[in-house]
């Protein structure tokens, strides 16, 4: 973002500017959550945790993984830090890859081309779970399994008929 140089210089009076460690690093501007559209966030009225379990129960056909994000409130995240076009998101905890549906649904929205990195352990499931019954080894198998539903899912809704 291209800046005059009194607008800096009031930025940066009103501290709103983040210097790095070292003369390498290049000056980021600093945007609180307050000072947003979406500054009543604190306000959200969360949804019943049943309700990301339940949609994502449809989307896998079992109830594959407990406790997932719910993709609404990650979306909403996603639009208050103002991820935008070609920025990238990362989630070193993916489990589910909610993040990446969450990412992949603003895009549809808004016709951005954000993208998403996932990081998610080999870890195993748990034995005689129904993610294992489902024929999941490990957790990361049910996140990609996830994201390329998902993906299914936005394609079907965003094709005008």
């Amino acid at each position: 973002m291209a800046l005059s140089r009194k607008k800096m210089k009031d930025r940066i009076k009103d501290n709103l500017v983040h210097f790095g460690n070292d003369d390498t690093t290049i000056p980021n501007n600093k945007t609180y959550l307050k000072d947003t559209e979406y500054q009543s966030l604190t306000s959200v009225k969360y949804k019943d945790g049943r309700v990301a379990s339940n949609k994502l129960k449809q989307l896998l056909g079992g109830s594959i993984f407990t406790n997932p994000k719910d993709v609404d409130l990650i979306s909403l995240l996603i639009k208050a830090i103002k991820v935008e076009n070609d920025d990238i998101v990362l989630d070193f905890f993916s489990g589910s890859g909610t993040t990446a549906h969450a990412v992949m649904q603003q895009n549809s929205e808004d016709g951005g081309s954000r993208k998403y990195i996932m990081v998610q352990l080999q870890e195993k499931v748990k034995k005689d779970s129904e993610a294992e019954k489902a024929g999941y080894k490990t957790i990361d198998e049910i996140g990609r399994e996830r994201i390329k539903r998902a993906a299914e899912l936005i394609k079907k809704k965003s094709i005008k008929i």
